[in-house]
């Protein structure tokens, strides 16, 4: 696996916009991508949806999942979590998959606005901070418990875990039937979407909590030491 190492240009806080622009290449709005809330957003159809958390007033909920129509704005309606969360809410479909920092990972209905299902590890109470990847029927996330975890993405039953040596905030990438995922002990590890098998690693010697991005056949991530690597 070649390897190519380079240091950021930009500082630490650093905070390009983001355009956001129409299917045919038209710009529709810009967004100052500089914020210090936690939880990011998520797309489906006309509305975006962006994890969020604390308390609320009047008739906000307290721990909400915010659907914001995207051509003006406007709140469309809000979704319980019941926990603070931190994740970027995975859009498949008309279903929305994230974790909560209360030990569990939820799974909404976003037509009907309830839930379907939520999955809880009994023996370990991290938080999931990683946000969800899908595919196959598989929906895969790190947790704050050292584990990478698959989930049956219609009923939530564990499928499979991998076990790493420190929290996994990484949020993984799928690919090619592979889940590309960093984790705190400073790998990225290569694993098998069916069986969770380790089918490979890289040692980056500082901790990863940033999540892979892959193109032309090369992946980049970088490491909490200000190192990115392009690996192919």
């Amino acid at each position: 696996m070649g390897v190519a190492r380079g240091r950021r240009e930009h500082g630490p806080f650093a905070c390009p916009a983001l355009d956001v622009a129409e299917p045919d290449g038209g710009r529709q709005c810009k967004v100052n991508g500089c914020h210090r809330r936690r939880g990011s957003i998520g797309f489906a159809r006309e509305k975006k949806f962006r994890a969020g958390g604390g308390r609320g007033s009047g008739e906000q909920l307290e721990n909400p999942q915010r659907a914001i129509r995207v051509t003006d704005g406007k709140e469309v309606y809000q979704i319980e979590a019941g926990a603070y969360t931190g994740a970027s809410p995975l859009i498949d479909g008309t279903r929305a998959y994230f974790g909560t920092f209360n030990n569990e990972v939820l799974a909404f209905d976003l037509e009907r606005k309830r839930r379907i299902w939520r999955y809880a590890p009994q023996d370990r109470q991290f938080p999931f901070y990683s946000s969800a990847a899908i595919s196959s029927g598989r929906v895969v996330l790190g947790g704050r418990d050292k584990f990478v975890h698959a989930l049956d993405a219609t009923s939530g039953q564990p499928i499979w875990t991998f076990a790493t040596r420190a929290r996994v905030d990484s949020s993984p990438v799928i690919a090619g039937g592979r889940v590309y995922v960093g984790s705190s002990d400073g790998k990225l590890y290569v694993l098998d979407l069916a069986s969770g098998k380790k089918l490979a690693e890289f040692d980056a010697g500082s901790g990863i909590t940033t999540s892979p991005a892959i193109a032309a056949g090369r992946l980049v991530i970088s490491s909490q030491d200000g190192v990115i690597y392009a690996l192919g």
